[in-house]
């Protein structure tokens, strides 16, 4: 197929009949979906022979030649943008829940806490590993099957303009910000540039009427969202003007952290198997995202 302005609505149907999307044609299996993507030392396309010879039904690539030279080839100018069209194109199809974290630190244990909690009741998609950037939230959107019940999302960004392009492919439906930091600061410029870019992400949820999970503990935060967010946690001696929904005590912190957390299902006693007190946050917002949906 040679189409330099691609339909993203055909492409999608290309994927719904091959559905299985690999990007490295050494791990091509018969009937995957191979894009070839541009590196900084290597071009994919190099390697689209290969995936096809491999077993590989499809191939999306940016060399006009191999689409000429290869039938199961389809050509666009940017094999990333149609990836990345194409994980938007999947995620309207399902209106399941999807919940985005994001944050300067403990994105990867929020996420991996939420999914646990959550796979107590539902069949959950979750990012694996730390695939959480313009390439890898994409592939983890195209992971999703019809079983699933319940999208946990990272997203990690390190410039200004990153965020919204990635919010408008996952169109969440629940925002948790883990807190503002120093991380990434040479891109963003200062923490309040950082706030507002990560902010992107919850503004999304809150204009289609989703949810916004706050720390109350960081400042920054509580000053931008402490009106509009809907669930919000912290520690029990912490001072707010809005009492905390989940609200933590620190029972221990060595070997493992233990937490006692007020809530409106009363007070329940949290033991982890999580190291060190700045661990609290990550598990008081996956057990403040467990309550929000159903989760005793």
């Amino acid at each position: 197929m040679n189409s330099q302005n691609i339909n993203i609505e055909e492409l999608y149907q290309v994927f719904l009949r091959h559905p299985t999307i690999c990007t490295d044609s050494r791990q091509v299996e018969k009937g995957d979906f191979f894009v070839a993507l541009p590196g900084e030392r290597v071009d994919g396309n190099t390697f689209a022979p290969a995936a096809l010879e491999r077993g590989a039904a499809v191939a999306l690539v940016s060399d006009p030649a191999l689409a000429e030279r290869y039938p199961h080839c389809i050509y666009t100018e940017d094999t990333l943008l149609a990836l990345q069209q194409l994980a938007r194109r999947h995620r309207e199809s399902s209106r399941i829940p999807l919940i985005a974290i994001t944050g300067s630190n403990g994105k990867t244990t929020t996420k991996e806490l939420c999914a646990i909690v959550l796979a107590q009741k539902y069949k959950v998609l979750y990012t694996e590993g730390n695939y959480n950037n313009h390439l890898g939230m994409p592939l983890t959107l195209l992971r999703l099957q019809p079983e699933h019940e319940i999208a946990v999302v990272e997203i990690g960004i390190n410039h200004p303009g990153e965020m919204a392009p990635l919010a408008d492919i996952a169109r969440p439906t629940h925002a948790l910000i883990t807190g503002i930091g120093k991380a990434h600061l040479e891109g963003f410029g200062s923490l309040e540039g950082t706030l507002r870019e990560k902010s992107i992400l919850a503004e999304r949820a809150y204009e289609s009427r989703g949810v916004v999970f706050l720390n109350l503990d960081d400042p920054l935060l509580r000053e931008r969202w402490s009106d509009r967010a809907q669930v919000t946690y912290g520690l029990a001696d912490g001072s707010y003007e809005r009492e905390p929904d989940f609200r933590a005590t620190i029972l221990r912190e060595q070997p493992y952290l233990s937490l006692r957390i007020s809530c409106s299902l009363g007070v329940q006693e949290v033991k982890t198997h999580l190291v060190g007190r700045y661990n609290y946050h990550n598990v008081l917002a996956a057990f403040a995202v467990g309550v929000t949906f159903g989760l005793t």
